[in-house]
């Protein structure tokens, strides 16, 4: 654009009859095309300072964003505000629940399902299953609706990491973590029938989850029964591990 100037200012400066209206010709001339060069530079710095406060506001807004998801206390609390929150009712040791702890002072609870008003409790380390008032009232008598008992045998080791209620059949759902068989390590579902006045339990089936997994301590950890769109009763599983797996791979 400077080039084009001083051409300008070159023919103008050729014309002999008007040189000194030449002159001033070429100067204004020069001068607007000198405010047309700079103009552009004062958009592009407007444009610039336009571009920064963008980056800026968006940074200020990411921030707010991240701090939202990493610290959702504030959040949470204001969208409570008019609203009760969630506070502690009444809370109670295991050991201290059951009048007959059946030889058990170690209470490994894993899984819990609420079933006529009661809450249902699976342990990792017993095959028993812990019969609560759902809001842990509990009575010292065991003849007591309200009594907390456990139902079955301890025995061994369970692996029972979820426990659900099936509406359907009556009857609650305990899954094992996983164990080895012929096939490789597989999820179990054992099918609970709960006898008359909780005084035990009957396993209806043993059945096998066809899903494999990498090892038998990070296999399915929840479990639910739903009614899919198409009617049939369908068992969701949670795994612990990503992909399921173990290792690397399941971190």
């Amino acid at each position: 654009k400077h080039t084009g100037t001083v051409a300008a200012t070159a023919v103008f400066a050729r014309e002999p009859p008007a040189a000194a209206a030449a002159a001033a010709g070429a100067a204004v001339a020069a001068q607007q095309q000198q405010n047309r060069a700079l103009r552009p530079s004062k958009m592009r710095a407007a444009l610039l300072a336009g571009c920064i406060c963008c980056v800026v506001a968006g940074t200020f807004a990411h921030r707010a964003y991240t701090d939202t998801q990493l610290h959702p206390t504030g959040q949470v609390q204001g969208s409570c505000s008019e609203h009760p929150q969630l506070v502690l009712v009444n809370e109670a040791p295991f050991s201290d629940m059951f009048e007959d702890p059946k030889g058990q002072t170690k209470f490994e609870g894993s899984a819990l399902a609420l079933l006529h008003g009661k809450a249902w409790v699976a342990f990792d380390n017993m095959f028993a299953l812990a019969r609560l008032p759902a809001d842990l009232n509990v009575s010292s008598s065991s003849n007591s609706a309200n009594a907390a008992v456990l139902v079955g045998k301890p025995a061994a080791s369970s692996q029972y990491e979820a426990l659900t209620y099936d509406s359907s059949t009556g009857r609650l759902l305990a899954v094992v973590e996983g164990m080895e068989t012929a096939a490789g390590i597989m999820p179990f579902v054992h099918e609970l029938q709960v006898q008359a006045g909780s005084s035990g339990t009957v396993l209806v089936q043993r059945c096998a989850v066809n899903f494999m997994l990498g090892s038998a301590n990070k296999g399915f950890e929840g479990a639910h029964v739903f009614q899919g769109k198409d009617g049939g009763r369908y068992l969701i599983g949670l795994c612990e591990g990503n992909f399921c797996g173990s290792g690397e791979k399941g971190r």
